[in-house]
């Protein structure tokens, strides 16, 4: 399950990149992980 939500949001990731281009939405998506599994 956790493999398959890696996996979408690598696409999310990728759809973002192409639509935007924005590093800012990568850091968010990586500050949402750590927040959610540390807290």
């Amino acid at each position: 399950m956790l493999i398959l939500w890696l996996e979408n949001l690598g696409n999310f990731q990728r759809n973002t990149e192409n639509a935007y281009g924005s590093p800012r939405i990568k850091a968010w998506a990586v500050n949402r992980i750590l927040y959610f599994r540390y807290s």
